[in-house]
C-alpha cells in the first residue's frame, strides 16, 4: 500500500535541501526536458525530416545517457 505524500513547497526554496531530497536528479531532468524537446524539434525541422513523413522506419535506434533516460527507457 503506497502512502499519500504531501508535496512541501518550502524544499524548492532550500537549494541544500533540494539537492540531498533529490537523490536520483530527476528535478533537473524534468526542468531541462522542455528546452531539449524544442532544440530537437528545431534541429529535425532544419535537418528536413518533414520530407520523412509517411514513410516507414526499417529500424528504430534508442539512445539513453546517465541518469533518468535509462530509467524512462529500460
Amino acid at each position: 500500500m503506497q502512502r499519500d505524500r504531501a508535496f512541501d513547497d518550502d524544499l524548492l526554496d532550500d537549494p541544500g535541501r533540494l539537492e540531498v531530497t533529490d537523490t536520483g536528479g530527476l528535478l533537473r531532468a524534468a526542468a531541462t526536458a522542455g528546452a531539449q524537446v524544442r532544440s530537437t524539434a528545431s534541429a529535425a525541422e532544419e535537418a528536413g525530416l518533414g520530407r520523412l513523413a509517411g514513410e516507414r522506419p526499417r529500424a528504430l535506434v534508442l539512445l539513453t545517457r546517465p541518469g533518468a533516460a535509462a530509467a524512462a527507457a529500460p
